[in-house]
């Protein structure tokens, strides 16, 4: 691994990202374009930026993080929550968050992220869309199942027959 100037632990969310730097300060910034640049300004050189798998959330900080040559590492929040553990920490504060996978950036030296093909992450959402959707057909068809059972109303079983058609 390299020799990193610094490391920043990144707790990221829909609306903000928490930041805990190797030297104990803590900031907080918009999840935009904007806050990403004003993040770019505080970030030294050599250094090294890891966060969590969130979902959607910390591809957009991750990508331009790469696009800006800034070493990057995403981790598995499972990697991260076994770490806290082992560490003893219980605090759940997006602060504390971040300080966690800070400490875990410098002790574990985690592998730089590189972002997927483009029609590789369009096929991951299609995959993703789709099994969503199953999942909710297959609910709706279990809800119309339990109603047509209790005989609830027509109208109730219609309504849920429109959206398992539609």
């Amino acid at each position: 691994m390299k020799n990193y100037v610094g490391i920043w632990g990144i707790d990221v969310s829909k609306d903000t990202f928490d930041v805990f730097s190797q030297d104990s300060k803590h900031l907080v910034f918009e999840n935009k374009l904007s806050g990403f640049k004003k993040f770019k300004k505080t970030l030294k050189p050599m250094g090294l930026c890891v966060m969590e798998v969130t979902g959607i959330y910390h591809l957009q900080l991750a990508t331009f993080l790469h696009k800006n040559n800034i070493d990057v590492s995403v981790v598995n929040p499972l990697s991260i929550k076994r770490f806290a553990q082992m560490q003893l920490k219980r605090n759940k504060t997006d602060k504390a968050d971040a300080k966690i996978i800070t400490q875990y950036g410098i002790s574990q030296s985690p592998k730089l992220w590189v972002p997927c093909d483009k029609k590789i992450e369009e096929s991951k959402d299609i995959s993703q869309t789709l099994e969503q959707m199953i999942n909710i057909r297959a609910s709706l068809k279990n809800k119309l199942s339990g109603l047509k059972s209790k005989k609830a109303s027509m109208f109730l079983i219609k309504s849920i027959l429109n959206q398992i058609d539609s």
